[in-house]
């Protein structure tokens, strides 16, 4: 069984359950906000606008919510960095309003254009290379990976947040505090085991497999996420108790990914 955790991490392959939507399960009604697709995200700040974002849509003609939590979680990403949301969103021929149709019409498109396999969801993988004496030298990734097309989108420079060795490879706190400080304004990329019948991550373990993205970023001593595994009227956000901090960040087999941009 640890070997097939560690294989999880090492080669964190992020499927998603194949919960097929009914168009009376997207439309459910809200649970706290009511909105339309064509409404603008509410809110003051960007991270209380991103709040109400779901991957979960109220569209008839986007076909992948379950599988876009990639995407979602990478453009929640780019917008907490004060991404250049118009210029982002030109290029895929939608207008420049922060909607919530916009968001939900380009996460699906994301999702469309970097599949290359038959699999739903973006596979990610992230493979540590250890030295003779089992100390991290290197990273890489295998040539079939998907991820890489939605980062190289939206402009980040990225890099797996590793264990310092091999023999504490999960010990990844340093990693992170130093993340932070050197980029209090980046992004880490989570890949965790969400709960998708209690609409909420955890860390990856026996019996839970990663099979989900979510964003962290810190504000102050706090590590907020973003998670958007919620139906549509769900609110997204959250802090992080320090018991989570320790297992989801600090002390985790979940596959970490340090965001900023190029």
């Amino acid at each position: 069984m640890k070997k097939l955790l560690n294989r999880i991490w090492i080669i964190l392959l992020l499927f998603s359950v194949n919960l097929a939507f009914s168009q009376s399960e997207k439309t459910a009604k809200a649970l706290d906000f009511e909105y339309k697709e064509t409404d603008l995200l509410p809110g003051h700040t960007i991270e209380q606008k991103l709040s109400h974002v779901s991957q979960i849509d109220k569209l008839e003609y986007t076909k992948n919510d379950y599988a876009r939590c990639s995407a979602s979680a990478c453009l929640n990403a780019y917008l907490v960095m004060n991404g250049d949301w118009p210029g982002l969103i030109s290029k895929y021929g939608l207008n420049q309003d922060l909607s919530f149709k916009n968001i939900h019409q380009l996460q699906d498109t994301l999702v469309i254009l970097a599949e290359s396999d038959d699999r739903p969801g973006i596979y990610g993988s992230f493979k540590p290379k250890w030295d003779d004496r089992g100390k991290l030298e290197s990273w890489y990734m295998p040539e079939d990976v998907e991820l890489p097309y939605i980062l190289d989108a939206m402009d980040f420079k990225y890099e797996p947040l590793l264990g310092p060795k091999k023999d504490a490879e999960y010990q990844k706190k340093k990693k992170v505090l130093q993340f932070f400080k050197n980029n209090p304004n980046g992004v880490i990329l989570m890949g965790v085991h969400e709960d998708m019948e209690a609409w909420k991550s955890k860390p990856i373990g026996e019996g839970a497999p990663g099979n989900h993205y979510i964003i962290c970023f810190k504000r102050g001593k706090d590590f907020h996420f973003l998670d958007t595994w919620r139906k549509p009227g769900m609110l997204s956000n959250g802090i992080f108790s320090k018991e989570e901090v320790k297992t989801m960040l600090f002390e985790t087999r979940n596959m970490l990914v340090g965001l900023v941009f190029k």
